[in-house]
């Protein structure tokens, strides 16, 4: 799985020949935190459908139903950590993504008990 840092130098964004001001650092430091973050949500979003079609495959096998409540709280699990890791882990601006009081949001992170360390984690 991809592991991010965010220990963070100078020499991280230029080497000698290259001269930004302290302004430019903080835009290429926010960009490159803005990538990470989006690439994990792409990890993020390729692992969940290679289980969305591992389990699909059992399913036929085994000619079972889909259970749509199971599906459903799955896929609002998922929502709820995009918007999370989304938000920088700032539950207000992920009930707001999501269209959700802060209260409600809270709720369904106990309900699915998504760790907030592991949105944390991702940032």
């Amino acid at each position: 799985m991809y592991q991010q840092s965010n220990n963070f130098s100078a020499s991280d964004y230029f080497d000698s020949s290259n001269n930004f001001s302290v302004s430019e650092l903080v835009l290429k430091h926010n960009q490159l935190k803005a990538l990470k973050s989006l690439l994990a949500l792409l990890v993020q979003e390729v692992n969940l459908l290679e289980q969305t079609q591992a389990a699909a495959g059992k399913q036929i096998e085994r000619e079972k139903p889909i259970c749509l409540l199971t599906e459903l709280q799955r896929f609002e699990s998922h929502m709820i950590r995009c918007a999370l890791i989304r938000s920088m882990g700032r539950q207000t601006k992920a009930a707001k993504l999501l269209g959700l009081k802060t209260s409600t949001l809270n709720n369904k992170i106990k309900r699915y008990k998504i760790d907030l360390t592991d949105v944390k984690d991702v940032l």
